[in-house]
């Protein structure tokens, strides 16, 4: 295995040599790394494919060159592309460790897999132990037997693409580098995170959360919802001994936030004696300062518009398969000098427990 080094990994130095470069720049650690993948894989797909292959989080954690928490793209000096983009741990890690952190999902807490290898079946206990009292000395215990069940995960590989320019790619300068990265890694994060939602399981894609069978779902009238609607949300998963306390968010789109952020909680609202609701102070909406009856709201426009997601994310299981390769097409775009990247992937979903998803429809 490669051992820890100081040389950068130079992503732009591999995309001009396979563009045919004069073979001056130092892609070695690159060359490293894409080796070191491929002799790890045991499902035979990276032996199989063409181009350079990027390392994997356990890679690199092995290596030494992971960091635990990966600064956002923005930050650090002016442009936040320069003191960033430098080192071969941050660089990666952008790439491979903050792709899910950098999605509405991410930032809920869903439970990342990461180097799986062939078909993967996670336990589930679909039945607990119970305990009974004993009602005579000496008596016995009652005996129950927990109930056992699996969740299959299975690759299925993303391709996505994205066309850098001639004057982008001639760049040796960390931002452009760095740019190159957050292309790249949006067009896969977008691709995984829809599938995550709404994927079809069919097709090469995999099967969303909101396609699953089990989950709940929440009633409500279409531009009307109200706090009680929010609350049966919360109910439908304590209902379930789901903890609630332990990781659950909402997601929903920019059209629901909206709508939930004009919506007056008319529990809230404070009347005259003797009256009604009427002319009263409104001291609260659905939606404010970030969250919605004290618990996150994330935006995403990867939901469907009229869908409101209530959930303990952790449940919620992404599993990633080796590394990602990269394919450079230097043909398409020939006549710009551009060329076109290619990054092939594997992934799955799968949720643990469905009963841990609220999902209410007809919002708009």
């Amino acid at each position: 295995m490669p051992t820890p080094t100081k040389k950068e990994y130079n992503l732009l130095g591999v995309i001009r040599s396979m563009c045919g470069g004069d073979g001056s720049e130092d892609i070695s650690l690159a060359i490293e790394m894409s080796k070191e993948m491929r002799q790890r894989d045991k499902t035979g797909n990276l032996k199989s494919r063409e181009g350079f292959i990027l390392p994997d989080m356990k890679l690199l954690r092995d290596m030494g060159l992971a960091r635990d928490e990966v600064p956002p793209f923005g930050t650090g000096d002016a442009m936040g592309l320069g003191s960033n983009a430098v080192s071969t741990d941050l660089l990666l890690g952008n790439f491979i460790g903050a792709l899910t952190a950098k999605t509405s999902l991410g930032k809920a807490g869903i439970t990342r897999l990461e180097g799986l290898v062939g078909d993967t079946a996670i336990p589930k206990c679909t039945q607990d132990v119970t305990a009974a009292w004993i009602s005579v000395e000496n008596g016995d215990a009652t005996k129950t037997v927990p109930t056992l069940g699996q969740v299959l995960m299975t690759p299925h590989t993303l391709g996505a693409y994205v066309d850098i320019t001639r004057k982008l790619i001639v760049q040796t300068s960390s931002w452009a580098e760095q740019i190159v990265i957050q292309l790249l890694q949006d067009a896969v994060a977008r691709a995984v995170e829809a599938a995550i939602f709404n994927g079809s399981g069919s097709d090469g894609v995999p099967l969303g959360i909101l396609g699953v069978s089990g989950i709940q779902e929440v009633s409500l009238t279409a531009g009307a919802v109200t706090r009680g609607d929010l609350l049966s949300f919360i109910a439908k998963l304590e209902t379930e001994n789901v903890d609630v306390a332990d990781g659950c968010a909402w997601i929903g789109s920019p059209a629901v936030k909206k709508l939930l952020a004009e919506t007056i909680d008319l529990t809230a609202v404070k009347n005259v004696e003797g009256t009604e609701n009427v002319g009263g102070v409104a001291t609260k909406y659905l939606y404010a300062d970030g969250k919605a009856e004290d618990y996150p709201f994330i935006t995403s426009g990867l939901v469907p518009a009229k869908k409101l997601v209530f959930a303990k994310w952790s449940d919620v299981v992404l599993g990633s398969w080796s590394g990602v390769s990269i394919l450079v097409d230097k043909y398409t775009l020939a006549r710009t000098g551009g060329v076109r990247v290619v990054v092939l992937s594997d992934w799955d979903v799968a949720v643990r427990h469905a009963e841990s998803i609220a999902v209410g429809t007809a919002l708009s």
